[in-house]
């Protein structure tokens, strides 16, 4: 058994999928790249998941108020959904497991943009009764900053728990993970 090898071709397979649209197309079509990208991704999660959980895109919808639209939404099966055609659900914020942002490719600017906008859908959904699920953020490809501007981004869009990016993920390089600081007292 060689699980590094496993995680290695499962990310050869998204880089390869994701080459493929973009070698046949203009490559003035950003959008139709981007749109391809998340959908490699919910394919490759809608994999892994368990059949009890949902991958799909739009939005978040709680009493007046709703998110804007979600590259990826992960939910509960079993909990009621408002719409759903396709890809395309609006679901409440309880059946929200959890949402991430994708993107082609980042840098400095467009990350924090990203995570800035990831914020403020995610607490949306932990303001009600959901304060576990997750919110991330995935790039295919680094753009121009190092590891201290990525996270400075993090720390700057998030002021508060509810607020929080638990992961991003970006090209190769990159994979930061919030940690939540737990205080042990010894039993001396």
């Amino acid at each position: 058994m060689n699980i590094e090898r496993y995680f290695r071709s499962l990310g050869s397979e998204v880089e390869a999928l994701k080459s493929r649209v973009r070698d046949l197309k203009d490559s003035t079509q950003w959008l139709t790249d981007g749109e391809w990208n998340e959908s490699v991704l919910r394919t490759v999660l809608r994999c892994s998941l368990p059949d009890s959980i949902a991958v799909g895109n739009g939005f978040v919808v709680s009493g007046h108020q709703s998110s804007h639209q979600l590259d990826i939404i992960i939910y509960d099966r079993s909990a009621p959904i408002l719409f759903r055609d396709g890809d395309l659900v609006f679901v409440t914020p309880d059946a929200v497991r959890g949402i991430i942002e994708v993107k082609s490719r980042v840098t400095a600017n467009s990350f924090k943009a990203a995570v800035e906008k990831l914020t403020k859908a995610i607490e949306l959904v932990r303001l009600h009764p959901n304060p576990l699920a997750f919110a991330g953020l995935f790039s295919y490809e680094d753009g121009d900053a190092d590891s201290t501007r990525y996270l400075q981004a993090v720390v700057e869009s998030c002021p508060n728990w509810n607020r929080r990016v638990d992961f991003a993920s970006i090209g190769q390089s990159y994979f930061l993970r919030y940690w939540k600081k737990i205080r042990k007292l010894a039993n001396i």
